[in-house]
């Protein structure tokens, strides 16, 4: 049996900031439109999986929060690159690894001030439906 633990590995860490990284960079990607001259102040991904299929099952919540020329804020949704979901199952893997279970969940949020909390709340045990 694993023992959670609260600690990241080294390789973690890398993956993460991977993620954070790729992130920032898709959320040019918008789903409607483009970005024009706004400008990001919080980037938000609900990144929710289910690792038991034989081909992992994921359902991807994106938008950023901009703020526009004229200082109004607006809500815009953006797609994530292939090789940000890649990162996104890279660290599934890796935790599983250390904790002996995958994550459902992860919820990402990025403020332009450059705080990035990585949270993984919710963990189903196999069989269990995701919502």
């Amino acid at each position: 049996m694993h023992e959670r633990s609260a600690t990241p590995t080294a390789e973690q860490l890398e993956t993460q900031a991977a993620i954070v990284l790729g992130v920032v960079e898709d959320r040019a990607d918008l789903r409607d439109g483009d970005w024009g001259e706004r400008a990001w102040m919080r980037l938000v991904v609900d990144y929710e999986a289910q690792w038991h299929a034989d081909a992992p099952v994921t359902s991807v919540l994106s938008f950023a929060v901009a703020e526009n020329p004229d200082g109004s804020l607006e809500k815009l949704s953006f797609r994530l690159s292939a090789a940000t979901k890649a990162q996104f199952t890279r660290l599934a893997v890796q935790m599983k690894e250390q904790q002996g279970t995958f994550w459902t969940l992860c919820h990402l949020v990025i403020d332009r001030s450059g705080t990035t909390p990585l949270r993984f709340p919710t963990m189903y045990p196999i069989g269990c439906p995701a919502r």
